[in-house]
């Protein structure tokens, strides 16, 4: 199956389509801060990828809204009590944007050994960025 056949068959699935929208709106809201809207697309995403809420992939955006309202500590205690073992790439991103400096030898360790490949490569450009854009 070729992508264009591909891309047929997801437009004639109403729940990709559906999914599709959702993702784009999610995508729109943060972008414009409107993180409300955010969150009620990522629980309708949510649902239509039959994804729980404690998810890798929801985990992601509900750190990406809370970091974004400055929630950054909420998001962190929120990844703690889930276990030290989920999603550390998230953890470190809370620590790189409270300034906490642990961050730095946790993304060495994810680095080193990912729990997938785009992890490993997101912790080594984030342990290569500027210091600036830091939100506290």
């Amino acid at each position: 199956m070729d992508h264009s056949e591909l891309n047929e068959t997801a437009a004639d699935d109403p729940r990709i389509e559906a999914a599709t929208g959702a993702a784009d709106a999610l995508k729109a809201a943060l972008a414009a801060d409107k993180l409300d809207v955010a969150e009620l697309h990522l629980q309708e995403l949510a649902e239509l990828a039959g994804r729980p809420p404690d998810d890798p992939d929801v985990l992601l955006f509900r750190v990406i809204i809370m970091i974004q309202r400055g929630q950054a500590l909420g998001a962190l205690q929120m990844l703690n009590e889930l276990g030290a073992d989920r999603c550390p790439e998230l953890r470190v991103l809370c620590l790189f944007v409270l300034r906490d400096p642990y961050w730095v030898g946790l993304a060495q360790e994810i680095a080193e050994a990912p729990p997938r490949p785009h992890v490993g490569v997101a912790m080594r450009q984030l342990l290569t960025s500027p210091p600036t854009g830091r939100r506290g």
